[in-house]
C-alpha cells in the first residue's frame, strides 16, 4: 500500500506519518536542477544506505509537433549539464547515483511509468514549501495520486 510523506526540509521530519515500507533498495528522484530537486536528491542521499540505488531522472518534455526520438542537441546538452550537477551533488554527500534522461510529452505519467517499470520504487519529489499547506502543483498531485509506491515530498 502506498503512502505519501510530506517532509519539511528545514526540519527534515515528516509532517504526516505513514506506514513505512521495508528499506527500499532504490529511490527514484525527479531532478530538474532547481532548488527543490536538489533538496529531494539530498534527502535521498541522506536516507540511502550502502545498498540503495538512487536514480536521478531528468524528464525532457518534447513538443507535440516533434517526434519523441528526434535529436535536439541543445536540449540534450542542457539535460546532461543538469544531471552532471546531480552527480556532483550526490558525490559531495558520499553517494554515487545513476542518472536517466527520458523524453516525454507529459512529466507526471512518465515518472509514474518509470516507478512501475522498476518494480514500484519510492519517488522523491521536491516542492515549494508553500505547497505543504496548500494545493500541490499539478505534477506533484498527479504523481502522488498515481504512483505505485511511496512518494516523499521534500519542501524548500
Amino acid at each position: 500500500m502506498k503512502s505519501t510523506l510530506k517532509i519539511r526540509e528545514s526540519v527534515k521530519q515528516p509532517t504526516k506519518t505513514a506506514a513505512k515500507s521495508n528499506s527500499s533498495s532504490c529511490f527514484l528522484v525527479y531532478y530538474d536542477g532547481g532548488a527543490s530537486s536538489a533538496a529531494a536528491l539530498r534527502y535521498a542521499c541522506q536516507q540511502a544506505d550502502s545498498r540503495t540505488q538512487i536514480t536521478a531522472v531528468y524528464l525532457a518534455v518534447v513538443p507535440h509537433d516533434q517526434a519523441l526520438d528526434e535529436k535536439n542537441e541543445r536540449a540534450a546538452e542542457d539535460a546532461y549539464t543538469v544531471l552532471a550537477a546531480a552527480i556532483a551533488n550526490a558525490k559531495q554527500l558520499g553517494k554515487q547515483i545513476e542518472t536517466k534522461i527520458v523524453a516525454c510529452r507529459v512529466k507526471g505519467p512518465e515518472l509514474v511509468r518509470l516507478a512501475k517499470e522498476r518494480g514500484g520504487v519510492p519517488i522523491i519529489l521536491g516542492i515549494d514549501h508553500a505547497e505543504l499547506d496548500g494545493k500541490l502543483n499539478s505534477f506533484a498531485e498527479f504523481v502522488t495520486a498515481l504512483a505505485p509506491a511511496d512518494v516523499v515530498l521534500v519542501a524548500v
